[in-house]
């Protein structure tokens, strides 16, 4: 739990950041972490919603190159537009899947 608390303090100090509008600061990201962290951002929301969320996460995922705040940033968005949507909906199954994997296309 405080581990949890921890993170969610990071979050909130990250997109405090980016609403700062503050230079972008490129890292390896680890997306699996990233996307659990935003998870727990939308945790009320999904609650609220009736959305059940389920994560695929791919194993051994290498990191990406980006800014954490903005790639967070874009999770974050897109997941509220996917809850906003299946809301306007109406009644019925509300799932949000968010999935990653590796992909060697190049």
């Amino acid at each position: 739990m405080i581990d949890a608390g921890t993170r969610a303090g990071e979050i909130v100090r990250r997109i405090r950041a980016l609403s700062a509008k503050s230079d972008s600061q490129k890292a390896p990201v680890d997306l699996n972490r990233l996307i659990t962290d935003v998870a727990l951002l939308l945790d009320r929301e999904i609650a609220d919603s009736q959305v059940e969320l389920r994560t695929e996460l791919a194993k051994a995922l290498p990191p990406v190159t980006g800014d954490p705040v903005q790639l967070q940033q874009v999770i974050f968005n897109l997941s509220m537009n996917a809850i906003e949507a299946m809301r306007a909906a109406g009644n019925g199954t509300r799932q949000l899947c968010i999935r990653t994997r590796r992909s060697d296309a190049r």
